[in-house]
């Protein structure tokens, strides 16, 4: 059996197409991405030339998936391909041909013979309109000229044209006879299963005068028949035989025989060796048993993808064909290169569970450049070398007297050992091309059968994240199509998978739809986006949502994925938190109110009391109006704060610099800060933007910052003011424990830092300073930094302190330029 890249140098020497070399039209069709069609008749090497496109394409070693439409009823076909739903319950789906070849190229073989529904589905697929996202390059084979069925109505017109981007027409054997000599020499030298030298001049003339009805196919099929029967190094016209039907169409040739040498590379080089165990005359087997074997067990084990009953009924298949008394399969575990059994006839339990083989990286470059089918009998003769002796002695350890390396693309995945009855091994001469074809089709149903296996969990592990997962997940097309809607988006949206998959975003919602557009048409990317949408049932929620694009390895946008959550009970939360936040905060209003009006009556209640009895006491009289009058003005000192902190209403806005405001709020503290021997330091970045404010209100602020500041420090010391511009990303990196910034969208904003060296706060009482009445300082109100705190949040700002207990204290004021861009919220 030839490897491929053997088949491929066969196939491609010496055809043109379209004027140029078949060679160099495939590597160019395997350097784009497009579909192709190959036309041509039976034996042109249609296969060959897709496999070699999809090797020199840039899916080289991802999946090849090929369908061959001969062998299915219309159903069946339809179900290959595209899979059949089980039921809408489960959204689960059987594994199909579109779903193996995701990401690879799908080869479908006689298109021809679809059907007109196989043909709709298969549009769809190429247009995008399919309902699951597939990523594949798509491949015909054909042996009629589809453009003729075109216009027989037998094919579908618009799928030909997308399908036949590329056409490749394959010139059959019979118009290439210059070629058949040069193609025949390529074949014995590959087969390496002889000693042969090459043909003979008549040899040659009678292969050429063939009509070859079956081309290459036929051709090789035809030259390893004749190297077997040859008696001599070079074929002789006797040698070949073609179909009994086709006899006549022969010339009559002259027995001589002229050498025509050919060099010639051994693959399986024991064939005639002369050993005990291969000392039997080989004649050739019947040929149309030889096919139908190879042709049945390719068909069952490419039927099979479940890795376990495959290896199982692989190795009943080949022991029964090679008359074995014994057989193991071993496979690689990719953990530490080890090859262990993992099926099995005719050998012991306990070394199917102890034994393991982990050969030499020298033997096993040996294996694979080599590929042989290896003969323990003939490994015993070359001990001396440590990689025979090394394989030997695996073979005698598994029971095994041929062993065929399962190679695939260069890589050793296994090993296939045959093992036979001991008393009947001079009597018997196995058939070492079959058993090489063999193990050849289940090397590579192996590889299908494990990339299966690997897509399986892939696939269940996908979907079980997105099941699981408690964020919904939408993914569109660069069409606007929804491909991915997981079980989170049906719970938030109402819609089920199946009223959305496959169909424009905007049906869950126009502004949903409008984020999405914007996401694919301007390359936006959306963060943290709050927006309400009406569900299937037309009930409203609220939902935060953020997308991020999809590209592929070349970098090209393909679509945009959407994560989304329901806010809708977390504002429910919110808004609770709120409520019971006002009450309690309402509650240490009235407490405070309260503490702060009984004190001052307190006062004014016993010296009222005492007056009747000292009223002729003057020094109590002088008293009684000092302390009288002293809480009079309190009691109105602080209804006059209730007052200005119950009028602070709407902010007025107006655009202003801050500077200028933080300057007049230092003019009206100049005294204080003179008669403590403050020293100011300012750093202002000279350029800061124009803020939308409420400058009354604003200077309210600062006023009482810095007078907080100035206070802390009786005994002197340093106030220093930062002023400088400012990005909501950069604030998200500050400590959000004594703020809330998630309702604020990204843009500009203007920091304003006060750092005093003062006292400092306790860090017990840092959680409350914003509270109403709450002190530190005797005889003050407590209601200063929390009219500070109604006004910036009533600018929709944010405010931070911080503060280390004899060090000082740093309040950082965040204001925005623009209003307009700030979400509403409860405040």
């Amino acid at each position: 059996m030839i490897s491929f890249e053997e088949a491929k140098e066969i196939y491609l020497n010496g055809i043109g197409a379209s004027g140029q070399e078949l060679s160099h039209l495939v590597e160019k069709a395997g350097q784009s991405d497009l579909p192709v069609l190959i036309q041509g008749e039976k034996g042109t090497g249609k296969g060959i030339i897709a496999q070699a496109i999809h090797r020199g394409s840039a899916r080289c070693g991802r999946p090849f998936v090929s369908v061959n439409c001969a062998v299915f009823s219309p159903s069946d076909l339809y179900c290959e391909l595209f899979g059949i739903k089980k039921d809408l319950d489960s959204k689960s789906e059987n594994i199909y041909a579109l779903t193996l070849a995701d990401s690879g190229t799908l080869l479908i073989s006689g298109i021809d013979k679809t059907d007109t529904a196989v043909q709709a589905r298969l549009l769809d697929v190429m247009e995008g309109l399919y309902p699951y996202q597939v990523d594949m390059r798509f491949i015909g084979i054909t042996r009629q000229d589809l453009y003729s069925e075109v216009l027989k109505n037998n094919f579908n017109e618009n799928l030909y044209y997308r399908l036949s981007v590329l056409t490749i027409n394959l010139i059959p054997l019979r118009h290439r006879k210059n070629d058949i000599p040069l193609i025949a020499e390529k074949i014995i030298r590959n087969n390496k299963q002889n000693i042969l030298k090459g043909f003979s001049k008549e040899a040659l003339e009678v292969l050429t005068a063939y009509d070859w009805p079956g081309n290459m196919r036929e051709l090789e099929s035809v030259i390893k028949r004749a190297a077997v029967l040859a008696e001599n190094e070079y074929i002789s016209p006797r040698d070949i035989i073609f179909p009994k039907e086709r006899l006549s169409d022969i010339p009559e040739i002259k027995n001589e025989t002229v050498p025509c040498d050919i060099s010639s590379g051994i693959l399986i080089d024991n064939l005639k060796s002369d050993t005990s165990f291969l000392d039997k005359q080989i004649t050739p087997s019947d040929d149309l048993y030889y096919r139908e074997t190879i042709k049945k067990f390719s068909h069952v084990i490419n039927c099979i993808l479940n890795i376990n009953e495959l290896l199982k009924t692989i190795i009943n298949m080949i022991l029964e064909v090679m008359h074995g008394e014994s057989i193991s399969l071993l496979l690689l575990d990719n953990s530490d290169w080890e090859y262990s059994i993992k099926d099995m006839v005719g050998l012991s339990e306990e070394l199917k569970e102890k034994f393991y083989f982990k050969p030499s990286k020298q033997l096993v470059k040996l294996l694979v450049d080599d590929g042989k089918i290896l003969i323990l009998s003939e490994l015993k003769n070359k001990l001396v070398y440590p990689e025979y002796s090394e394989m030997a002695k695996f073979m005698e350890d598994i029971n095994a007297d041929i062993c065929a390396p399962l190679i695939i693309e260069g890589f050793l995945i296994g090993f296939c050992n045959l093992g036979f009855d001991k008393k009947l091994k001079n009597d018997t001469v196995p058939d070492l091309e079959l058993f090489y074809i063999l193990s050849a089709q289940a090397a590579s149903a192996i590889k299908s059968a494990l990339t299966y296996s690997h897509i399986l969990e892939t696939k269940d592990a996908k979907e079980n994240i997105l099941k699981n997962i408690m964020s919904g997940i939408i993914t569109v097309n660069i069409k606007n199509k929804v491909t991915t809607f997981n079980k989170r988006a049906e719970n938030i949206t109402g819609y089920k998978v199946e009223d959305v998959l496959g169909k424009d975003v905007s049906i869950i919602g126009s502004k949903f739809a409008e984020i999405i557009s914007g996401a694919l048409i301007e390359g936006k990317a959306y963060v943290r986006v709050e927006l309400k949408i009406p569900t299937k049932d037309k009930v409203m929620v609220t939902i935060g949502m953020s997308t991020s694009h999809l590209r592929d390895e070349a970098g090209n946008l393909v679509g945009v994925i959407v994560v989304f959550a329901d806010l809708s009970e977390g504002l429910q939360i919110e808004t609770q938190i709120r409520r019971t936040e006002r009450l309690e905060s309402l509650t240490t209003l009235a407490t405070g109110l309260a503490h702060e009006i009984k004190n001052p009556l307190v006062s004014i209640k016993t010296f009222t009391q005492l007056l009747p009895q000292k009223f002729n006491d003057k020094e109590f009289r002088n008293n009684y109006y000092e302390v009288v009058t002293k809480e009079i003005e309190r009691l109105d000192n602080l209804i006059e704060k209730l007052v200005n902190f119950s009028h602070l209403g709407n902010p007025n806005f107006s655009r202003h610099k801050i500077e200028g405001i933080v300057l007049g709020s230092l003019n009206i503290l100049e005294d204080e800060i003179l008669k403590r021997k403050i020293e100011i330091k300012q750093d202002f970045e000279g350029d800061t933007f124009d803020i939308l404010l409420d400058p009354e209100q604003i200077k309210i602020v600062f006023c009482n910052v810095l007078a907080n500041a100035i206070e802390s420090m009786p005994k002197g010391g340093v106030v220093s003011i930062v002023v400088k511009n400012q990005k909501l990303r950069q604030l998200r990196n500050l400590d959000e424990k004594l703020y809330d910034e998630s309702f604020l969208t990204e843009g500009d904003f203007v920091e304003i830092i006060v750092q005093d060296t003062g006292c400092g706060i306790d860090e017990n009482n840092l959680n409350k300073i914003f509270n109403p009445f709450f002190t530190t300082k005797y005889g003050a109100v407590g209601l200063g930094l929390t009219i500070v705190h109604q006004i910036i949040e009533g600018h929709n700002g944010i405010i931070k302190i911080k503060s280390v207990e004899g060090q000082g204290t740093t309040i950082s004021i965040n204001l925005p330029v623009e209003q307009n861009k700030i979400k509403s919220h409860d405040k």
